[in-house]
């Protein structure tokens, strides 16, 4: 019979089905671990968001017209809400394929209801307040707004607003749910 690794087991039994959070919490490490692995995927989203922008600038010839500091705050915002999703499913789920099944049950009303494929006034009225939920919703109005209109603060404050608000009850519903155990 094949040995279970060393870091697949707690207290020396083995723990079978183990993923990579089950991993992580059963890695002899430090309690920053976990917050170190979330920060590494804000990293990865900084580096999608200049990729686009400079593909955006320089193939397709798109205006940035606001001021750059607002728009990555804004950037920034909705990076972190979505990390904020990624640490909160894994609290809620009790396996991996749940945790993915919420995650794709998250992201993809998300993008049907926040305007990046329809017009956001042409979705129906209850609809409109199921896509105000979502953090892409308010992402795209910061994203026109500064970016293609040169708005402010003033335009872009409401939807910053609401994404904090979102990453808050995301990170306390995560805060609540996290286990530093198996069981």
């Amino acid at each position: 019979m094949r040995e279970i690794p060393h870091d697949m087991r707690m207290d020396g039994q083995p723990v079978y089905g183990a993923g990579s959070y089950t991993s992580l919490l059963l890695a002899a490490c430090s309690d920053s671990a976990e917050s170190d692995n979330y920060i590494g995927y804000v990293g990865m989203g900084i580096v999608q968001t200049a990729v686009v922008l400079l593909a955006a600038e320089y193939l397709f010839d798109v205006p940035f017209l606001g001021p750059v500091g607002l728009f990555l705050a804004g950037i920034s915002v909705f990076i972190i809400a979505n990390v904020a999703v990624g640490f909160t499913f894994p609290t809620i789920a009790q396996s991996q394929m749940q945790a993915l099944q919420m995650a794709i049950f998250f992201f993809l009303p998300s993008m049907l209801f926040s305007s990046l494929m329809f017009p956001f006034r042409g979705i129906k009225a209850g609809s409109q307040t199921i896509g105000e939920i979502f953090p892409l919703t308010h992402f795209l109005r910061v994203v026109r707004s500064v970016m293609l209109k040169g708005g402010g603060f003033a335009e872009v404050q409401n939807p910053i607003n609401a994404m904090l608000i979102f990453t808050g009850v995301a990170v306390a519903i995560a805060m609540l749910r996290h286990r530093r155990t198996l069981d």
